[in-house]
């Protein structure tokens, strides 16, 4: 289409992506001994996002969209406006931002999909590893496989996961010394329900800082300001929640074991 004022979409288009490729390494997601998305992956990954997900574009690469790019997201302009990078009066605050993914943090963990140790794993299997499944024994890992494959009717993917999950693991073992012994096994039994919880914990802190956009729409939250109202609702508990994690000078790293009991 042409726009008078701005000039035709595909041109709009082409300029816009040139400067996300210039300027950004992580536009397309890749796993570990993955060969780099070329740059053709990543403009039909940007092609695609663009035209399925507009206001999720529009949080991931807002640092580069100005207002002559406003044709592209007609469907989309009160997030446009809430985006755009030299409308700083209608762009929430960092603190507006973090109030209103603190409220969607709440409904997600009285939910529970999201923040179950199974879409946790999908989302982050590296950090899982480092965290629980290192410490697991073979029963319980079957265990686990077991009881996902019978939530996955896609038989496939569950195939291409396990198969991810096998090759990152291997390649730790090959890195790892196995030195186990019973007092170890006995001491890392009594902490897996621990590090269950660090590992969530870790979880949520990449929900609330934007690291989950592969997975999550944050355009929804951080532009909607039905939360404010859910927000003033649970005050208090947001305030100790940032003012505890505030406190926190370091966090809590992944265990650098590599070992199973």
């Amino acid at each position: 289409g042409i726009n008078a004022e701005y000039g035709s979409t595909d041109e709009l288009k082409k300029a816009l992506f040139s400067k996300i490729l210039k300027g950004r390494d992580d536009i397309v997601s890749s796993q570990r001994d993955e060969p780099e998305p070329s740059n053709e992956d990543k403009l039909k990954y940007l092609h695609s996002l663009l035209s399925t997900r507009p206001s999720q574009f529009l949080f991931r690469f807002q640092e580069f969209i100005t207002e002559k790019d406003k044709p592209l997201f007609a469907s989309q302009a009160g997030t446009f406006q809430h985006y755009l990078k030299d409308d700083d009066t209608r762009k929430p605050s960092k603190r507006v931002i973090s109030n209103r993914r603190y409220c969607k943090l709440q409904e997600l963990l009285a939910q529970g999909t999201y923040f179950s140790e199974e879409e946790m794993q999908r989302r982050e299997p590296r950090l899982h590893h480092q965290y629980i499944g290192q410490f697991e024994t073979s029963d319980e890992r079957d265990s686990r496989e077991r009881v996902q494959l019978s939530r996955d009717c896609r038989f496939s993917t569950f195939l291409l996961e396990r198969n991810d999950r096998s090759e990152y693991e291997k390649a730790n073992e090959e890195e790892e010394e196995e030195e186990d012994s019973e007092d170890e096994l006995a001491q890392f039994g009594a902490d897996k329900d621990e590090l269950r919880e660090q590992f969530k914990t870790v979880m949520i802190e990449r929900f609330l800082d934007g690291q989950d956009s592969f997975y999550f729409d944050y355009s929804e939250v951080d532009c909607n300001d039905q939360y404010d109202n859910l927000q003033m609702k649970s005050q208090d508990a947001e305030d100790a929640y940032f003012d505890e994690s505030e406190g926190e000078e370091t966090q809590t790293p992944p265990p650098d074991d590599d070992r199973e009991f």
